[in-house]
């Protein structure tokens, strides 16, 4: 009886050993499957620093980078790898080293260390825990070292940052609000182009930034956020803490977290006060390019026509849509040889600008003058863009010239006619002066002498003839007179001594 019971004691007791051993096999593969399944590069080292575990993760890792440890790992002391390790990453290594030890000597609980390890085809960063655990030998320590891998997350941060950078250091107002218009972030651009500091405007609505008289689409820009619209730029005004106004275009997207519910709304603030100030600048320049009298033609850098202003429609008979396309030579007059024209170019092509007087020809064959300049435009570079001609009108400028010059020409003639009538009467005085003595003789021998005497007629030839050059002179007085005191009326007498004579 009692060998029955033995025997059935002992068998009981290998069955059970046996369910036991294939429990903790059970339990084994569950722990290492466990294990294997884990993210994170993870082995398990002794009080030494040697390696008793790694899980799949480790292995697939080493593997792959042709580490030391490749096939299996355990077995390598893997502090003294750590602590040996030289070239890239060899800094790193010996700090993880000595957060190994002081976890083991239980200096400290945990070490946590961040770390790159890049690859030839690829930058990666880790993250590596230590932590330690109680052996199964009374005494003895389990040390846990886990790589994680945490590029994704790092290139997260780092875009995070180059995010935050952006928006701190940008310009444009960037203002993050709820989804009822509360302002819950501001940045530096924002306080700049509106005046209030974050802690002056964080917690108050949108609406402060909007002129009361002003109608904006605030709400509904808001409730389109809410139905996930992105609302494209529009330009708006907006209102300053000083209350003065500025033009802005504004730009609105959702927020969304990260179960991608929509959170709140970005708004992007740009102030155009300058681009607007400059369009109406322009506008007023184009009108007045429009409406100036002035002929106005703007080219491109090869000469030909891309502008050109109503004066010169009105000045050449050519018609906007006749010029454009076209070079300057449609009013080219031939007055100016190629000399005149190597010169205009030379100069405009050195960046100078160009003065000169052209002489023109309209759509219908007539010529006229110009008052020419010629500006070449530069981009920001320093490089020759397009030409601007502008032309003053100078045909009746030139017409009065002519005029001018004629009626100048007239007075110099006038001026020598003058001079010569002057020294005609001085001489012909001087004359008179000279045969008035020879008459009175001539005379006084007449009534001396008898009629029979031979001298009387010779006397007589005397007074006729200085009696002829008398009336002559008196004639060229009457003359003069009637030259000083034309504009009275004095009818001009007949000067011709032999026609008078012949009437007698």
């Amino acid at each position: 009886m009692e060998s029955k019971e033995k025997t059935r004691l002992l068998t009981e007791i290998k069955n059970l050993e046996g369910r036991l051993e294939l429990t903790l096999r059970e339990s084994h593969r569950l722990f290492q499957s466990a294990f294997d399944a884990l993210s994170a590069h993870i082995a398990i080292l002794d009080e030494q620093g040697g390696m008793i575990a790694v899980n799949a993760p480790w292995r697939r890792f080493a593997a792959a980078n042709y580490l030391m440890m490749a096939a299996e790992g355990v077995g390598w002391n893997y502090l003294r790898l750590c602590e040996t390790a030289v070239g890239e990453g060899a800094e790193a290594a010996h700090a993880l080293a000595a957060g190994i030890k002081q976890v083991i000597s239980k200096e400290q609980d945990e070490f946590t260390l961040e770390y790159p390890c890049h690859s030839p085809t690829a930058q990666r960063w880790f993250i590596v825990r230590v932590t330690r655990f109680e052996g199964e030998e009374e005494g003895s320590v389990r040390v846990v070292v886990a790589h994680e891998d945490m590029t994704d997350q790092k290139r997260a941060e780092e875009a995070h940052q180059r995010l935050a950078s952006i928006v701190e250091s940008s310009n444009d107002a960037i203002i993050g609000m709820n989804l009822d218009g509360t302002i819950l972030t501001w940045n530096p651009g924002a306080a700049q182009i509106y005046g209030y500091s974050a802690d002056e405007i964080l917690g108050a609505s949108v609406s402060i930034l909007i002129p009361p008289d002003h109608p904006d689409r605030v709400d509904e820009i808001l409730e389109r956020i809410r139905h996930g619209d992105r609302i494209d730029p529009y330009e708006t005004v907006r209102m300053r803490k000083d209350g003065t106004r500025i033009d802005v275009s504004v730009t609105t997207s959702p927020i969304r977290d990260a179960e991608g519910k929509i959170v709140g709304a970005s708004s992007i603030t740009r102030d155009i006060s300058r681009r607007r100030a400059a369009e109406r600048e322009r506008r007023k320049l184009s009108s007045v390019i429009e409406q100036t009298d002035d002929v106005v033609v703007i080219t491109d850098r090869d000469g030909v026509i891309e502008y050109v202003n109503p004066a010169f429609e009105r000045k050449t008979g050519y018609t906007r849509e006749e010029a454009v396309g076209k070079t300057p030579r449609i009013v080219k007059s031939g007055k100016h040889g190629p000399e005149f024209y190597n010169r205009l170019w030379e100069t405009i092509l050195r960046g100078e600008v160009f003065r000169g007087e052209l002489v023109n020809k309209k759509k219908n064959g007539a010529l006229y003058h110009e008052e020419k300049t010629i500006t070449p435009i530069k981009n920001r570079k320093g490089e020759i863009i397009n030409y601007v001609s502008t032309g003053k009108d100078m045909t009746m400028r030139k017409e009065m010239e002519a005029a001018l010059e004629q009626a100048r020409a007239a007075t110099i003639e006038k001026e020598r006619l003058e001079s010569i009538r002057a020294l005609s009467m001085t001489y012909a005085h001087n004359i008179l002066n000279a045969i008035t003595p020879i008459r009175s003789y001539a005379e006084l021998m007449v009534k001396r002498m008898e009629l029979s005497d031979p001298k009387v007629k010779w006397a007589q030839a005397i007074i006729d003839g200085t009696g002829e050059v008398v009336r002559i002179i008196r004639k060229l007085e009457e003359i003069d007179r009637y030259q000083t005191t034309e504009q009275s009326g004095i009818k001009l007498f007949d000067v011709d001594p032999i026609k008078e004579k012949r009437e007698k």
